[in-house]
């Protein structure tokens, strides 16, 4: 019994992490220049460089995540933003 039990919970199981490369808060104005400059690597596509993505946004995600029950493995700012936007529309 056990054993078919585990089975089962392991299908449900999924794993999720979530990989922003800086975050921020913009009510913390010592952190811009290091932003700007995630900001500005990213977009020149320097390599390992993310945008960089607000704490609110990465809150936002997490949230979302737990709940849509079809996210899983590695997300970066890309899957963050979209997962808190869903959250947003809801």
């Amino acid at each position: 019994l056990s054993r078919g039990l585990g089975d089962v919970y392991k299908r449900q199981i999924r794993g999720s992490c979530l990989r922003p490369s800086l975050v921020y808060s913009p009510d913390k104005p010592a952190a811009m220049p290091a932003v700007g400059a995630f900001y500005v690597g990213n977009a020149i596509g320097l390599p390992f460089v993310d945008r960089p993505v607000t704490v609110d946004t990465l809150a936002s995600a997490a949230v979302r995540c737990v709940e849509d029950g079809r996210s899983s493995g590695a997300l970066d700012y890309r899957d963050m933003e979209r997962l808190s936007a869903e959250l947003r529309r809801d």
